[in-house]
């Protein structure tokens, strides 16, 4: 029976038994039967004899099961590496006195979909989420590749085994699992290798792009060089604001938090100038980074820079690097901008 029916007749009894249960409430109560009514109606009135309010955090204190928000953004920490939250995570769920098996079981389902949402563009037809669960998922399938999804299903699919047969280790299980999860360097799986070898190539790629602009901007400056090269950067001949596309259409880039996190992997010297630059995108697609004069003159002669920045933009924006078109410029006196927020948002959903 689907969850919409379900939800439906619990309503319909509750209101003719003075029950006073939410949607949300209901939904959880309908998801938690998977599909038998019978089973519905006995776990509302398992809520009921509590005599509140049955709302979704009474109907998962109730049945032993996790909300799925705080299950997803478990997920996030695990992507982010965040071991604090992490091992916090695990802490609570056996301080409440939880089975940590059915919460390993609970986190499996909750990647299984994650993996749904970032392979088909019609996930709802094979979820039963809300829409504010489905948004979360669309943002952690969105940051989140393929390869680290297959790594992190196939170390919970070969934990829950030893979770269901550990007696007094369980939690010792988990931890042990959640780090390696944490840090692919530490798993020795065909799936750990393949994402391994995923993040060795972007390194590579962005790295291999500096260095063949680096080569053809040497190149290009030599006496014996037949072709001219297109510049990485368009560099301003007169005043900033004279030569750069920018008009009061020209928007912050919502993504160089993100872009910002890339670059300190890739060249941490690099990350530094631009940490406090601010970044617009404009009309046309190309960008301007305002940056202090000095920095701006460093990166403005380093086409191994400028690549790797036109790289980290193309991957963001789903294009090429050569149809990155950036615009280096000296900031003004008085502009700044702090992206430390934006790094700690890029860094959890990294």
């Amino acid at each position: 029976m689907t969850t919409d029916v379900i939800i439906e007749r619990l309503m319909k009894i509750s209101s003719a038994e003075n029950i006073d249960l939410t949607e949300e409430g209901a939904g959880v109560i309908a998801r938690a039967a998977e599909g038998g009514m019978r089973d519905a109606v006995s776990l509302l009135e398992l809520c009921a004899g509590l005599g509140k309010r049955i709302d979704a955090e009474l109907v998962f204190a109730t049945v032993g099961r996790g909300n799925r928000a705080d299950t997803y953004s478990l997920i996030e920490k695990i992507i982010a590496s965040d071991y604090s939250a992490v091992y916090s995570t695990i802490a609570n769920v056996v301080m409440l006195g939880a089975d940590l098996s059915v919460f390993w079981q609970e986190l499996l389902d909750a990647y299984r979909d994650v993996m749904i949402v970032k392979s088909t563009a019609d996930s709802k037809n094979y979820l039963d989420l809300t829409d504010a669960e489905h948004q979360q998922l669309a943002r952690i399938a969105q940051e989140v590749s393929m390869a680290k999804l297959l790594y992190h299903t196939s170390v919970l699919e070969s934990t829950l085994s030893d979770l269901q047969r550990a007696k007094e280790s369980k939690r010792s299980v988990a931890e042990i699992a959640l780090t390696r999860m944490c840090d692919a360097k530490l798993g020795s799986s065909p799936e750990a290798l393949l994402l391994r070898i995923e993040e060795l190539e972007k390194t590579v790629s962005r790295l291999k792009f500096g260095s063949f602009a680096a080569e053809t901007q040497k190149s290009d400056n030599s006496p014996v060089a037949e072709a001219k090269v297109e510049p990485a950067v368009k560099t301003p001949e007169k005043s900033a604001s004279e030569n750069i596309p920018e008009n009061s259409e020209s928007k912050p880039y919502s993504k160089w938090g993100s872009a910002l996190t890339e670059m300190q992997t890739a060249k941490a010297p690099l990350f530094s100038f631009l940490s406090k630059s601010i970044v617009l995108k404009n009309p046309d697609g190309s960008f301007t980074v305002k940056v202090d004069a000095f920095f701006a003159k460093i990166v403005m002669e380093n086409a191994e820079d400028q690549a790797i920045i036109k790289g980290v933009l193309a991957e963001l924006e789903g294009k090429s690097p050569d149809e990155i078109v950036l615009n280096i410029v000296a900031k003004s006196r008085g502009e700044t901008v702090t992206y430390a927020d934006e790094i700690e948002n890029a860094l959890e959903n990294k």
